[in-house]
């Protein structure tokens, strides 16, 4: 099996926290999972799973000097693509049924533009990355003083190979890798483009409907991820001869079978010391997460029913873990906002299912959280500011019944006395309380 690198600036849910509402820009929460570089998508390379991987055929043969394509593809094109790719995107627009309608450019994503990308992103997201460190701290995901960036900027410059970026339109792509898997990176990233050409992706994932709601715009960006998988799995069964008819079927049948099966496409680093299991599981969560709610739209009206998607997008993460929940129009309530104690509100938005099921597995087990996180009908949280050196991050949960509100409950006292009890943690004051479907959570410095 190859071992293959990371592809894309997609690493969703960073700060299981909220967005501004003071007029700040939009926290994107990892506890709602929204992505903290959510400007860019992309992709994790798949390795094989069906039976034995073909020879990887070398991808592009470009004459030397030529590898900054800079294509410019359209009615009017300024170079005509190479044979390989225009192949790639034929087979794209013909697998996602729909065609590319502008010009598509390409450039090179070298070491230095991939540093003035990540650079770019700290210093306009500055606050959000402040924010994420610190409820990432009070929750006991990070250690107490651990910074996110550096974590971060780890992350994509050993795993980066390519991103497509719907605000510009352009293909951000490393050349000097070539092969069979960057054929199926590039198919996958096709597929955003021409949903991005055909249904405007852009105003779909940084609309204004969405800016005050990281939980919204992280169900949206699943469904962009989810989309673009389906299509690299259609190819990738095409090139290996398989019949792609029962494909949706296959792999709704089962959803541990398919979380499965995505891990090992995903080829995911589990047990790399360097990404903790809960950055990890963000990380993954719109491909399977998304690959969920995109599979059950395309088994009701195929790729109609999946730009259907687009037309009416999923209110939460809620409606991704149940695909049921979007088709019988079941989101989220809205719930106000906890009253919040003197000082600051540095942030607030929800926090969603999907963040609060990957925060429970953290501290206690996975069956544990899931039963604990089903029940969920919707949050709000705030971050406050009470002083220099003081914080409070405080949610309020409503749940579908007080059985529900109960199991949650008993799973956040669960998980804090474990994560009281964890080495190296910021020292914190806490507490949880119910009443009826309501329970409340708080989480304070000294």
């Amino acid at each position: 099996m190859l071992r293959l690198r990371w592809v894309g600036l997609a690493l969703v849910g960073l700060a299981l926290v909220v967005g501004s509402g003071s007029g700040h820009g939009k926290l994107t929460p990892a506890l709602n999972a929204s992505s903290v570089q959510e400007e860019l998508i992309g992709l994790r390379s798949p390795s094989p799973v069906w039976g034995p991987w073909p020879a990887s055929p070398s991808f592009w043969h470009p004459k030397p000097g030529t590898w900054d394509l800079s294509l410019q593809i359209g009615p009017v094109p300024i170079a005509s693509p190479p044979e390989a790719l225009q192949t790639l995107m034929d087979a794209a627009a013909r697998i996602r049924q729909l065609r590319f309608r502008h010009r598509l450019v390409t450039k090179t994503l070298t070491d230095e533009t991939l540093r003035q990308l990540l650079e770019t992103d700290r210093k306009e997201q500055a606050r959000r990355y402040q924010a994420s460190e610190k409820v990432l701290q009070l929750l006991g995901l990070l250690e107490a003083g651990q910074s996110l960036w550096p974590l971060l900027e780890d992350l994509y410059r050993n795993q980066v190979v390519g991103v497509y970026d719907p605000r510009t339109r352009t293909l951000f792509w490393r050349q000097d890798v070539r092969g069979f898997t960057e054929r199926l990176i590039i198919v996958h990233e096709l597929a955003h483009a021409l949903v991005d050409q055909n249904l405007d992706l852009a105003s779909y994932l940084y609309g204004r409907e969405v800016q005050q709601d990281g939980e919204a715009r992280m169900a949206r960006q699943a469904v962009a991820e989810g989309d673009a998988t389906l299509v690299m799995l259609q190819y990738w069964m095409e090139t290996m001869n398989l019949d792609t008819t029962s494909l949706a079927d296959l792999l709704g049948a089962d959803p541990e079978t398919m979380d499965q099966l995505l891990e090992i496409l995903a080829d995911l680093p589990v047990g790399d010391a360097r990404y903790p299991p809960w950055l990890v599981r963000l990380f993954v969560a719109p491909y399977i997460d998304g690959l969920r709610l995109v599979l059950a739209a395309f088994r009701r009206d195929g790729w109609a029913g999946v730009n259907d998607l687009y037309r009416r997008p999923p209110a939460d993460t809620s409606q991704l873990l149940h695909p049921e929940r979007y088709f019988q129009d079941r989101p989220g309530r809205p719930v106000p906002p906890p009253m919040w104690v003197d000082g600051k509100v540095f942030d607030r938005d929800r926090v969603g299912e999907l963040s609060w099921l990957v925060w429970l597995e953290h501290f206690t087990d996975r069956p544990t959280a899931a039963q604990a996180a089903d029940g969920w009908d919707g949050d709000m949280s705030v971050l406050v500011q009470t002083d220099p050196q003081g914080w409070t991050w405080q949610a309020v949960t409503r749940w579908a019944s007080e059985k529900d509100a109960q199991e949650f409950e008993q799973a956040v006292r669960q998980a804090m006395d474990r994560r009281l009890r964890a080495d190296r943690v910021l020292p914190i004051r806490w507490a949880v309380r119910r009443a009826g479907r309501t329970v409340h959570f708080r989480i304070a410095t000294p």
